[in-house]
């Protein structure tokens, strides 16, 4: 399959950076290059883009901090999109109190602000809910 970089140029302008050394955004510190690399800092970014690249049949893996990810030193054949969406709100204003978290959002920084807005009832959630749940905090290893 062709990728049509000088379309991807025009549509995300300076957002595209291409022939990104994966090792670089992969705490193991390996893998090779990705054809190209777009980082989302908002949901909107997130919803454009992927739509676009969609519609465009174009390969893309989304991935966040890197933790968990083993990338081939052959790299990756299709663009990869950077998930810098970790907002968190706390409206404690309501009844129950509610929680938005975006999804690239940190757990241990979402119970920490939870816990300093008292939150008693979600450190339980943290520390019980998440434990018991097969996988939660189980390390899984998407290859690209």
């Amino acid at each position: 399959m062709s990728i049509p970089i000088r379309k991807l140029q025009a549509l995300f302008g300076a957002r595209l950076q291409e022939n990104v050394r994966m090792a670089n955004y992969t705490t193991s510190r390996v893998g090779g290059p990705a054809l190209g690399l777009i980082a989302l800092n908002t949901l909107d970014e997130m919803r454009e883009t992927t739509a676009a690249l969609w519609s465009l049949d174009i390969p893309f893996k989304l991935i966040g901090s890197g933790s968990n990810i083993l990338v081939s030193d052959k790299g990756y054949p299709g663009i990869i999109l950077l998930n810098h969406c970790h907002n968190i709100r706390i409206n404690t204003h309501q009844d129950p109190p509610g929680v938005y978290a975006e999804s690239g959002a940190n757990l241990s920084n979402l119970a920490r602000q939870r816990l300093a807005r008292s939150f008693r009832s979600g450190v339980g959630w943290q520390r019980a809910g998440l434990g018991r749940r097969r996988g939660l905090w189980e390390r899984r290893r998407v290859w690209l």
